[in-house]
């Protein structure tokens, strides 16, 4: 619930008047003390909110989670050097088999707005191992 109004950006004064409850509800809906009604959950719905999210915790098929949700809102909010500079990150950072594009070698620049990095380190992404 907390991850949804979050993505929203609701307050929870703003979120529980939505719901139609008191903030104290909305604080128990999303400690998980209670829940809300298929009514209340309705007018969630209406402005946007992912109850499948909600109840079961697996996005809607064709939404994004919330933790993609945030991240594309930055991405789309960047400028054209930091979106490059972000996608580079992510691709160098893709392990390897993991179905996505890996990027072949170093292609790095330094130009653009405040010096962003913009391209990409090619290889696999090596988890470092935990001290005993």
């Amino acid at each position: 619930m907390r991850a949804e109004r979050e993505r929203l950006g609701l307050t929870q004064p703003a979120f529980a008047e939505i719901a139609g409850s008191k903030k104290r509800t909305l604080i128990d809906w999303e400690k998980g003390v209670s829940s809300p009604t298929a009514v209340q959950l309705a007018a969630l719905a209406n402005v946007g909110v992912d109850v499948l999210y909600v109840v079961t915790g697996t996005v809607a098929p064709g939404k994004l989670d919330p933790e993609e949700q945030t991240m594309l809102g930055y991405f789309r909010a960047a400028s054209p050097e930091v979106r490059r500079a972000a996608l580079g990150a992510l691709i160098g950072a893709t392990p390897a088999g993991a179905g996505l594009p890996q990027s072949q070698g170093v292609n790095l620049t330094n130009h653009g707005h405040g010096a962003v990095q913009i391209g990409a380190v090619g290889g696999n992404v090596v988890q470092p191992r935990k001290r005993k």
